[in-house]
């Protein structure tokens, strides 16, 4: 029997998409062992009270945005018409996919053990954690410019991208492990990286260092997906802003 894709979860508002959302995307493409990104825009994210822009209209930008080989997207979470948690997500549409991965990106660590069955994602998946130029990372992360990835956790997996990537690893014994003690404790905390609740996870470093709440607020369209920046900054009321 032909072994099923192996998928990677990218879920999120992208209110709207840019282009760290794709730089997320191509990084996780070019690990080896991610045959796939599920891209499924949210209806409304459960830890928010409201959208800037109607889903419908997110999905379509996703689509255009995000059109490319080894990419799918899902209108699964925006069909329920409510807030809908990545744990009913995973489990709904791994009856289709081969879901091994979910892709967080590094301010989700704050809030990651409040997340509805986090227990069992956390048993389940290996989190790809994304982070933006290292400003939530603790700097005792040692940074390794590497062709072979290691997943950390039970399990021991081994991940080789296709080509080279910026990964930080922790893998014990190795030097790269941060150490525990209450000050690293209270530094991780500083910079919001607090990797501990995951079992398994891989670091990936993206240089697009902008949020979608950003350029909402009118700063940094430089970092907008040239295919949608129109219909972005009409959406948003930014015309003449740029």
């Amino acid at each position: 029997m032909q072994k099923k894709p192996a998928v990677a979860l990218f879920g999120g508002s992208f209110d709207p998409p840019h282009l760290g959302h794709l730089e997320i995307v191509k990084k996780v493409l070019a690990l080896k062992e991610v045959d796939k990104v599920l891209i499924v825009p949210t209806y409304l994210n459960p830890f928010k009270s409201k959208f800037a822009v109607e889903p419908k209209k997110r999905l379509l930008w996703v689509k255009e945005a995000f059109d490319m080989p080894g990419v799918e997207m899902s209108d699964f979470e925006i069909k329920q018409k409510r807030p809908v948690y990545t744990v009913e997500t995973v489990k709904e549409l791994g009856k289709k996919h081969n879901i091994k991965y979910i892709v967080i990106g590094a301010d989700n660590l704050k809030s990651i053990t409040k997340w509805k069955d986090f227990d069992y994602l956390n048993d389940n998946f290996i989190w790809i954690v994304a982070t933006r130029e290292g400003r939530e990372l603790n700097p005792k992360f040692a940074l390794a410019d590497t062709s072979s990835a290691l997943v950390i956790g039970n399990r021991g997996t081994e991940v080789k991208p296709r080509r080279t990537l910026r990964v930080r690893l922790r893998f014990p014994p190795a030097p790269l492990l941060p150490s525990t003690n209450a000050s690293d404790a209270s530094s991780n905390a500083k910079f919001g990286l607090n990797l501990e609740p995951l079992k398994q996870y891989i670091l990936i470093d993206i240089q697009k260092d902008v949020s979608s709440s950003e350029i909402r607020e009118g700063k940094k369209f430089d970092f907008l997906i040239e295919k949608i920046k129109p219909q972005v900054l009409l959406e948003y009321n930014l015309i003449g802003k740029d």
